[in-house]
């Protein structure tokens, strides 16, 4: 990160050229969508990023990822929604799945403040595809997990979602 007149600047390095950015007003809008989020929108990043690392059936940058996610998130949004991590999973996962399978072509995700920034722009058609796809299965697991009643059920769904490192017992 390069500062130069009051902007910021990052290099490309596929293309060796400085990239205008802003790093403050991002992070300001991310915040802003945690708050709505009841504080929740953070772990769940977390979750898909260690879904992305772990488990490794799709890549997509952090900037991208978070940006996918926090636009799932609405100031209107009820506090229902985002009760508790299982019950915020459940509602931004499903919504970024209802986004996804609307847009059967990859569409533009913007830098929410700094339009003419595309975070799409690594991406090819086939990578945006095995993500929209890998999305529909988790969500899916995801709802079957947090539909289960049965506790011992649940968290063999769950570990479905998140991969066999995920714990098969709750703490008390």
């Amino acid at each position: 990160l390069v500062k130069r007149s009051g902007n910021y600047y990052i290099i490309n390095r596929s293309d060796n050229v400085f990239e205008k950015t802003n790093p403050i007003e991002y992070t300001d809008w991310l915040m802003d969508k945690n708050r709505y989020s009841k504080y929740q929108l953070k772990k769940v990043i977390r979750l898909f990023k260690y879904m992305r690392d772990i488990k490794q059936t799709f890549t997509a940058k952090s900037i991208l990822l978070n940006t996918l996610l926090a636009n799932q998130v609405n100031s209107y949004d009820l506090d229902s929604e985002y009760i508790n991590l299982p019950t915020a999973f459940k509602t931004i996962i499903n919504r970024l799945n209802n986004y996804l399978q609307a847009n059967y072509y990859m569409p533009h995700i913007y830098n929410p403040t700094m339009p003419e920034e595309d975070f799409m722009r690594n991406w090819t058609q086939d990578q945006y595809s095995n993500f929209r796809d890998k999305i529909k299965s988790l969500t899916e697991k995801t709802n079957e997990a947090y539909n289960e009643e049965d506790q011992k059920k649940s968290i063999k769904k769950w570990r479905k979602v998140f991969g066999d490192k995920f714990p098969d017992f709750i703490r008390s």
